[in-house]
């Protein structure tokens, strides 16, 4: 049987991060990610003074960044498939 950890609910180690391996992991530099903390878009919490993060909320906080700014369909590049009708003369077009 495997031995009990004094600290059930506790965090594996590499569930949580600090400001260099989250600058790391986002191939970004420190500063955004104190700048980020400030203006508290960022999920962290202190321990004494230093920043930790979750990466599960990093990982949500990430997804929630990219629907935000993703393009909505209508403005999506199109496929090679759909694009514009043949206007030049002897095109395929049929409008009048």
């Amino acid at each position: 049987m495997a031995p009990r950890s004094k600290h059930p609910t506790a965090t594996p180690l590499q569930d949580v991060m600090t400001i260099a391996e989250l600058a790391a992991y986002l191939r970004c530099n420190k500063s955004t990610i104190y700048r980020l903390i400030k203006t508290e878009k960022l999920p962290a919490f202190r321990i004494g003074s230093d920043w930790r993060f979750k990466r599960e909320l990093i990982e949500k906080w990430m997804e929630e960044q990219r629907s935000k700014f993703s393009l909505p369909e209508a403005n999506k590049p199109s496929s090679p498939e759909s694009k514009a009708p043949d206007i030049s003369p002897g095109g395929n077009d049929v409008r009048h």
